[in-house]
């Protein structure tokens, strides 16, 4: 998992706030919306250009707001994320768009996909929190396809 702190943060943050980066992603409250976040994963989504069919793994999902933008630009997208509350926001919010995706709770150390079996790997504000972050990036390089791509 993350880390024991980080764990009880993030498990506190979803039972405390609910979907809270969907809320701030797409609300049109200026009193939730936050541009920050949305201009973050809008460099993302730039970055990564065409992605129809690709395999894209999201390390660090949260509540899959960002897994979700990915979604929609029609790519095979795997979110992967210790907190099953963040995830069953994320499944939960897929549905009402009518989205498809796989989610996977898991620890982000030890991710539960083949070798190269990712065309994408994408862990966005995830490394900041980690207690390892070298054996987090060496976990994302061993699910990558030799010509893929780590954000």
């Amino acid at each position: 998992m993350i880390g024991i702190k980080s764990m009880q943060t993030d498990f506190k943050k979803y039972k405390e706030k609910g979907d809270i980066h969907w809320q701030e992603a797409f609300s049109r409250s200026p009193f939730k919306f936050n541009a920050y976040l949305i201009a973050r994963y809008k460099m993302v989504l730039d970055f990564l250009g065409d992605i129809k069919e690709k395999t894209v793994v999201d390390i660090g999902a949260g509540d899959c707001a960002l897994t979700s933008l990915i979604a929609e630009k029609s790519a095979n997208i795997i979110a992967i994320d210790g907190s099953k509350e963040g995830l069953e926001y994320g499944k939960k919010n897929f549905e009402k768009k009518e989205l498809k995706g796989e989610f996977l709770t898991a620890d982000i150390y030890n991710i539960p996909l083949a070798d190269s079996s990712a065309d994408i790997v994408i862990s966005s504000d995830v490394i900041e929190h980690l207690d390892k972050p070298e054996k987090h990036l060496e976990e994302a390089a061993r699910i990558l396809k030799k010509s893929g791509t780590i954000v």
